[in-house]
């Protein structure tokens, strides 16, 4: 579990202080827990995790508050949250500009 986390880390190019990392799937799930905050907290980055309460378009509206709000660098969300995300991110809301 620990190698798995560590090297979602390096396939995602995680690094200490530098990577705020929104974790948008619950950590019960594999990809939440592993590589979503696993990775993170294997390369000392920070963790954000915006409230999945009440369906796709609600986890999503909390996912791209908490992105903007925490100025998140990376976004790890289940296929539901990013399908519910505005489409149109064209001219994407202020304090997106950290995501890389």
């Amino acid at each position: 579990l620990v190698r798995h986390g560590a090297m979602a880390a390096a396939a995602m190019r995680m690094t200490r202080g530098a990577d705020v990392v929104c974790v948008s799937v619950p950590l019960a799930h594999p990809m939440g827990f592993g590589f979503g905050a696993l990775a993170a907290w294997h390369v000392g980055a920070t963790v954000v995790l915006p409230s999945l309460v009440g369906g796709a378009e609600a986890a999503a509206a909390a996912t791209l508050a908490a992105m903007v709000e925490e100025r998140c660098t990376l976004v790890v969300a289940d296929s539901h949250v990013l399908a519910a995300l505005p489409r149109d991110l064209s001219a994407p809301p202020v304090g997106l500009d950290a995501l890389r």
